[in-house]
């Protein structure tokens, strides 16, 4: 709930009950660059509904931690699945056309 002080006054004046919005979890991530010789794929997919319209983007970087590219594609109307497991062979297939042949994909699934 993102209310201001004199919207909150107005919903108590007529009654209504509000409910807070639960507060986030914070949790470090740490990111790791690739051994030399190997390619790392970040990828994230998203879908607006479960299936609804989705998309892909991938981050590729060498092990000096230099972004090699960037894909970031509409997958149509996907599963949160499906749009997990395009995002894959979305990957694979960009290093199968650079010719990078050892590779590290990863993902938040």
């Amino acid at each position: 709930m993102y209310n201001t002080a004199a919207k909150l006054a107005i919903l108590h004046s007529l009654d209504i009950e509000c409910k807070p919005k639960p507060f986030s979890v914070i949790q470090q991530v740490n990111w790791y660059p690739p051994e030399q010789g190997v390619i790392k794929i970040n990828c994230d997919r998203c879908s607006l509904g479960n299936p609804g319209r989705g998309g892909a983007i991938l981050t590729f970087i060498d092990y000096q931690s230099n972004l090699l590219g960037i894909l970031a594609q509409g997958l149509g109307v996907v599963t949160n699945y499906e749009a997990e497991s395009i995002a894959l062979v979305l990957a694979a297939e960009r290093a199968i056309s650079h010719g990078w042949r050892v590779i590290w994909i990863e993902t938040d699934s």
